[in-house]
C-alpha cells in the first residue's frame, strides 16, 4: 500500500517476550533491506564515549571488565545497520561464532576479548562497543538482557 510506513526493527522485536530461532528468523527475513536492516538500537557515534580517551585507556578498561547481565533496553551503539547475514548465523548457532578468549587481534596490537559483547558505560549510558550483531540476535530471540564484559569508562 503506497504510503504505508514500514516499522523498524526495534518496533517488532519488541512486540513478544519469546520467540523461538525459527521465528526470529522469519521475523528478520520479512524485515525491509537486501542486505543490511536498520540497528534496534538508539545510534550514536562512538565519539560520545571515547572523546577524550585513548585506545589505552579503554583497552584498560574492557581488559578489567566483568561478565555481567545487561538489560538490552537503553544500550545505544555506533551503527545505524546490522548485517542481515551475520544477525542469521547467530540466530542458527549461536556460540559458533565466537570461541572464549578469542582476541579482535593481539593484545599488543590494541586487541580485546570478542567471546561477548562487550558494553562501554560513560556517563551513565551504555554504549555496545562490539557485538551488536550479536545483541540484535538476541533481542529478536525476545530476550530482555544479554551477558557482556561491562567496561566502566572515566568521566
Amino acid at each position: 500500500m503506497a504510503g504505508t510506513r514500514v516499522p523498524k526493527l526495534g518496533f517488532w522485536v519488541r512486540a513478544q517476550t519469546s520467540r523461538s530461532p525459527r521465528e526470529a528468523l522469519e521475523l528478520l527475513r520479512a524485515m525491509p533491506g537486501p542486505e543490511n536492516v536498520a540497528c534496534p538500537f538508539r545510534y550514536q557515534p562512538r565519539e560520545a564515549y571515547e572523546h577524550g580517551l585513548t585506545n589505552e585507556r579503554i583497552n584498560a578498561a574492557i581488559d578489567a571488565a566483568s561478565l555481567v547481565e545487561i538489560p538490552l533496553r537503553g544500550l545505544v551503539c555506533g551503527q545505524h545497520t546490522v548485517s542481515r547475514e551475520i544477525v542469521e548465523q547467530y540466530l542458527l548457532a549461536p556460540g559458533s561464532m565466537r570461541r572464549r578468549g578469542q582476541l579482535s587481534r593481539p593484545i599488543s596490537q590494541g586487541g580485546w576479548p570478542i567471546d561477548y559483547p562487550i558494553v562501554c558505560e560513560r556517563g551513565g549510558i551504555r554504549y555496545i562497543h562490539d557485538g551488536t550483531h550479536r545483541c540484535t540476535a538476541t533481542l529478536l530471540l525476545g530476550a530482555r538482557s544479554v551477558e557482556a564484559r561491562l567496561a566502566i569508562l572515566p568521566g
